[in-house]
């Protein structure tokens, strides 16, 4: 695996070395990569809750339970039983 970094990349991560933020590169690199992991996480969350409540919604559908919502009703029940799921 090649290990360049692009310039910008690297001066930001110079730029966190210099803050004192971090002991050196690689803190810096480790750091970067454990949010990564936790946004991969919680993006991977949001998409099965996603296909879950797709599932449920074709299958609402096929038995007919079905009700005319607004956007903004649909948009604010779904944020809701979104943020009650992923705590």
């Amino acid at each position: 695996m090649p290990k360049y970094i692009d310039y910008e990349i690297d001066k930001a991560i110079q730029k966190k070395v210099k803050s004192g933020l971090y002991k050196d590169e690689r803190a810096v690199l480790h750091s970067a990569m454990t949010l990564l992991d936790d946004h991969d996480i919680v993006r991977q969350k949001k998409l099965t809750w996603l296909k879950d409540e797709l599932a449920k919604g074709r299958d609402d559908l096929k038995k007919g339970r079905v009700s005319k919502l607004s956007m903004e009703e649909i948009k604010k029940k779904a944020k809701s039983s979104f943020s009650k799921n992923t705590r």
